[in-house]
């Protein structure tokens, strides 16, 4: 498996992982970094393991780090070349050829074929080192129930809602163009015509309309009540193509259950489901695919966010890094066009929180399910606030139109009885190693 081999470009892509969270405000002197570490101090001479004096240079080299990957001219955005299924793109959405625009590319399978297994690894140019050892697992916990999965991956609806119109607005100011609607009792609040978006993404008719007009991203990740199995490497009728409904008395709902395991919110991860993947029936098979454990679009985020956090001009290694908002739009859009939603707007780059606040929002949305939002959240030090919030999904306890689509506080008892702590910052250091050397600290909070 010569993609989970590291390279050279991928100890350089770890190292600007690394130099980005050390730049960051949990580990560089800022609010979190006093919070959660202002008295965590070496027993043996009483300095600070984490620095409580910002340094912005580190931010420098952060973008120098990143920049070294981009260098190498080694990796490249995946995408596919439109074809007769492609889609029209909304008319604000530039149509240069891609990376100036969204023009030959068809976003949804440029996106999401990388993850699925369609591509293989040996071709894919963004993928920097990745893991082929993850499918099974993942596969039984989101599969519907009664088709060889526990349906246990649950999406919370704030995440769902996360996700931008396909003209890039927000859901709370869609356009007249690409409304969102959201009407939780109104039958007739759903797609009256089956539309096909792009070869495999169909929406079908009866969704609910929250799930259209959404942007190409939205339907390679988030798998919602109608959204299409088609499992067709299973010839066997009733196990393929089907429109999975998490409602109560819904084909993959809470009463198909017979241990308590169920979908909590009415969504789930698509992220990595193939077309032909299936689990059960006459040929079910599950295609092969690849973890990205860095992949060339995070480099990209973490080089216009280092970017951003710059007030003054620094030089690294011969090149001099500011605030450059031509370079940060050019990397950064790279991501937004290959997803087929336009770019940054001033507004979105007037000040440095602006953009702060835009590049979170879209490391959220184009790494879902990577593995990056439990670091990203607690080196930005936000993860208590998000942690202390209720966490909503779709009522599974009701029928679809009895108040299904209606969100609520998921009541199951093990997310209720949460209670996030600030040592939980931090894991604890294994006690084996601790009783190893008399001297070694316990990270705060947690007993030596």
């Amino acid at each position: 498996d010569l993609i989970a081999s590291p390279t050279s470009g991928a100890a350089l892509a770890l190292v600007a992982r690394l130099r980005l969270q050390a730049a960051s405000p949990l580990f560089n002197g800022g609010d979190a970094a006093r919070k959660y570490f202002g008295s965590f101090t070496r027993c043996t001479d009483g300095v600070h393991y984490i620095s409580q004096t910002y340094d912005e240079r580190k931010w420098a080299i952060a973008a120098a780090a990143a920049k070294k990957v981009i260098d190498m001219g080694r990796y490249q955005l995946h995408t596919v070349p439109a074809d007769n299924y492609t889609v029209e793109l909304p008319k604000n959405v530039p149509s240069e050829p891609f990376p100036y625009g969204a023009g030959g590319i068809d976003p949804y399978r440029s996106y999401s074929e990388m993850f699925t297994g369609e591509t293989l690894p040996s071709t894919n140019q963004e993928l920097i080192w990745g893991n082929s050892q993850f499918v099974s697992d993942h596969m039984d916990y989101v599969f519907p129930l009664g088709y060889g999965g526990a349906s246990s991956i649950s999406v919370p609806q704030r995440m769902v809602d996360a996700f931008y119109m396909v003209d890039g607005r927000d859901i709370n100011n869609s356009s007249v163009d690409y409304p969102y609607e959201n009407s939780p009792y109104d039958k007739n609040c759903i797609v009256q015509e089956k539309k096909i978006l792009s070869l495999n993404y169909t929406l079908q008719a009866g969704t609910y309309k929250a799930y259209a007009n959404r942007e190409p991203r939205f339907y390679a990740n988030i798998g919602f009540t109608n959204t299409l199995w088609t499992m067709s490497s299973c010839s066997e009728g009733g196990k393929n193509n089907i429109a999975v409904q998490y409602y109560k008395g819904g084909n993959c709902g809470k009463d198909k259950s017979t241990n308590n395991v169920y979908n909590l919110t009415g969504y789930t991860c698509k992220k990595f489901i193939h077309p032909r993947d299936a689990k059960t029936g006459t040929g079910a098979r599950i295609i092969s695919k690849t973890f990205p454990i860095i992949r060339y679009a995070e480099i990209l985020l973490s080089y216009a966010e280092a970017l951003n956090n710059l007030t003054q001009a620094y030089e690294i290694d011969g090149q001099t890094y500011t605030r450059d908002t031509e370079a940060i739009k050019y990397y950064f859009n790279q991501i937004r066009y290959r997803a087929g939603i336009p770019g940054l707007t001033a507004d979105d780059l007037i000040t440095v929180e602006a953009f702060n606040k835009v590049v979170q929002r879209e490391r959220l949305i184009e790494l879902f399910w990577e593995g990056q939002r439990y670091y990203d959240i607690r080196r930005w030090g936000i993860v208590e606030d998000l942690e202390r919030e209720p966490l909503m999904g779709l009522n599974v306890e009701q029928a679809e139109w009895e108040g299904f689509y209606q969100p609520t506080v998921i009541q199951y008892k093990s997310i209720i009885e949460r209670d996030f702590k600030p040592k939980m910052v931090w894991l604890p250091l294994h006690l084996d190693e601790i009783r190893k050397v008399s001297v070694l600290d316990q990270n705060p909070g947690w007993d030596k």
